[in-house]
């Protein structure tokens, strides 16, 4: 008994699949669609079913990129037989390009029997589908959906930009430091007498090219020959007076007396040209210039 029941069974679904094919002709066809309703850039699937006899030739549109309003972004051409029938499929998967109502126009399906030859045309139907302009994500997506932004994500963001710009400043303030010290960098470390004889050395040809006063040259040898002595012994002379410095030079032992009265009286005499404007006697530079280089030579060699 259920042996009986279970063959009515499949009779009666094989004849309402059948009934589906609407036409009364020896080839049958069927079209639909997914979805009636799509988002912009959703796609949808459109299938053609075809039901002909063994000996019918169909033949297919040609179809190219598009399918109305629709672009064809793939397409499948199947075809198998059950006894004495033939099944086409066609499957085409359609992206929606503009919003608003978009058609799928009727197709036009070419048949002819066996024995004959002229061509038959079946249309298909055609269909309407409305397309929106937001996309909503679908759980059949194949792309991964992300969840909403938390609030962990935007301090990560900022955190992460405060680190960066902490250690931008730390990279530019390093580079600064790097090249002040290499400009700073002496190219070669001169001792206090090879210092003195170069500065003499600019002054007097400075000086012999240019038409200046006598009382300036005079002044600026004897400003080296303070400077060097400043450094040759040690004498922290930024906060003295000229008397003061004076009276440090008598107390050096390693100065000669010859030496000592000549230096003491160049630098009372520079401060009389500074404070007091005194004149001084013409060619009095040549001597001064003279006798600092011997000091400077004198002391080196008996340092």
């Amino acid at each position: 008994m259920k042996k009986y029941i279970f063959f009515l069974s499949f009779v009666i679904i094989f004849l309402q699949f059948d009934a589906a094919y609407a036409q009364d002709t020896p080839v049958r066809i069927k079209n639909f669609v997914s979805k009636n309703k799509v988002y912009i850039g959703e796609r949808l699937n459109y299938r053609l079913l075809i039901r002909s006899p063994k000996t019918t030739q169909v033949k297919l549109p040609k179809f190219g990129i598009y399918l109305g309003d629709f672009q064809i972004k793939k397409s499948y051409v199947g075809e198998s037989t059950f006894f004495w029938q033939k099944n086409t499929k066609v499957i085409l998967v359609l992206n929606s390009l503009t919003v608003g109502e978009n058609k799928i126009p009727q197709l036009e399906i070419g048949y002819k029997d066996a024995g004959k030859d002229t061509w038959a045309v079946l249309k298909t139907q055609d269909f309407k589908i409305e397309v929106m302009d937001i996309i909503i994500p679908k759980a059949f997506s194949i792309m991964p959906q992300a969840g909403p932004i938390g609030i962990w994500h935007i301090y990560g963001f900022v955190i992460g930009g405060v680190f960066f710009i902490i250690l931008l400043c730390a990279l530019s303030f390093l580079a600064f430091l790097i090249i002040k010290s290499i400009k700073n960098r002496p190219i070669q470390q001169l001792g206090a007498d090879e210092l003195a004889l170069k500065t003499l050395s600019q002054l007097e040809a400075s000086y012999s090219n240019k038409n200046s006063s006598e009382k300036d040259y005079y002044s600026a040898i004897v400003d080296v020959l303070r400077e060097y002595l400043e450094r040759r012994y040690n004498i922290n002379a930024s906060k003295m007076t000229t008397q003061q410095f004076t009276q440090a030079i008598a107390k050096i032992r390693d100065i000669k007396q010859d030496y000592k009265k000549p230096i003491i009286e160049f630098l009372n005499t520079k401060d009389k040209i500074r404070f007091a404007g005194e004149d001084i006697s013409q060619g009095a530079t040549k001597p001064l210039l003279a006798f600092v280089r011997q000091f400077i030579l004198g002391s080196r060699e008996s340092a």
